[in-house]
């Protein structure tokens, strides 16, 4: 970023590099799709998992893509995917994958370096796994799984690592109402869940795993969901900082995009920025780098354009646009 010059790190004639992400400061994984097919990137013909290193030399497929398995005849894919990074680890993630169980959703750490993975969620209290809640040491403490051929999921719960798994919750897509765990607090005891109970919209709570109670009211949408819809999918709720993994703010995908932070220095900095990008929904990422971030920028008329916010400097400049022939 200081030298604002690029350099070319892969060269795929048939694919788009999909959902690139850091690891540490020198390696990135990314997966592979059509960024402007009609159905969607990557949903028939790429995927995969990919490491590349930020000078080129580094390179690794660490899972293949729809259309190697197709290739080579396997007709069930099984595959990888970043489920999320470690802060303060710049060689290993957390994967997400059926590798072990074509029906099921397994956590690995994953080597990105060498591909090597170590399962950690061995001895699951059930089959037909689809998500997982980590705690702050990486350890899966909550799961939910599918009840095969009814519209019921079940959610367990685990007080640590060597503690026996416990029914929480149980999902009745007939009936309702939903619930859908999201993230562990600080304390790595209380968890914050979607649930319609009582109310129109899925909104965020608190929720005590030990005695099953559902605890106060969080964050909440008259009209929109938050943190998950009622049939279990994932949409915007609570926003975790990537460097510490704590709870620091919330989201909701209304009419127009909204934030609320808990920090007041997120919020003066949120406050800044939309100042200086009037009309537009801004997001602020921290970077490794003191006093630096990045700015993502759109609105329903104009594409994601990025900046670099640098507060030692006072300056916001633009460094790339995701459309850029459309810029004229």
């Amino acid at each position: 970023m200081d030298t604002r010059k690029a350099t070319v790190l892969t060269d795929f004639s048939d694919f788009d590099v999909l959902s690139p992400s850091w690891v540490g400061n020198d390696r990135l994984l990314f997966t592979l799709g059509q960024f402007n097919s009609p159905t969607g990137p990557g949903q028939f013909d790429g995927g995969g998992l990919f490491m590349v290193s930020r000078d080129g030399k580094e390179s690794r497929r660490i899972s293949p893509t729809v259309r190697e398995l197709r290739n080579s005849n396997s007709y069930v894919y099984r595959s990888l995917r970043l489920y999320r990074t470690i802060p303060g680890n710049d060689e290993e993630v957390i994967a997400e994958g059926n590798i072990t169980d074509a029906n099921s959703q397994d956590l690995y750490r994953l080597n990105i370096r060498t591909g090597k993975s170590t399962l950690l969620t061995a001895g699951r209290p059930a089959s037909y796994s689809t998500d997982w809640i980590l705690d702050s040491k990486m350890v899966p403490r909550v799961m939910t799984a599918w009840v095969k051929d009814t519209l019921t999921y079940v959610i367990y719960y685990r007080a640590g690592p060597d503690a026996p798994w416990t029914e929480i919750a149980r999902n009745d897509g007939t009936k309702g109402p939903s619930f859908v765990p999201l993230a562990f607090e600080s304390d790595d005891k209380t968890l914050e869940v979607a649930t319609d109970t009582g109310r129109d919209t899925m909104a965020v709570y608190r929720f005590d795993p030990a005695t099953k109670k559902l605890g106060e009211l969080l964050a909440q949408h008259p009209r929109f969901d938050m943190g998950a819809t009622a049939n279990g999918d994932a949409v915007p709720g609570v926003i975790t900082d990537p460097f510490t993994d704590k709870i620091i703010g919330y989201r909701v995908n209304a009419d127009k995009p909204e934030l609320v932070w808990l920090d007041p220095e997120r919020a003066k900095l949120q406050k800044t920025v939309d100042g200086a990008l009037p009309g537009m929904f801004n997001t602020v990422r921290k970077t490794p780098t003191a006093n630096r971030y990045l700015v993502s920028s759109y609105s329903d008329v104009s594409p994601e354009r990025w900046y670099i916010l640098d507060l030692n400097k006072k300056t916001l400049e633009e460094v790339g646009s995701s459309k850029p022939w459309l810029d004229g």
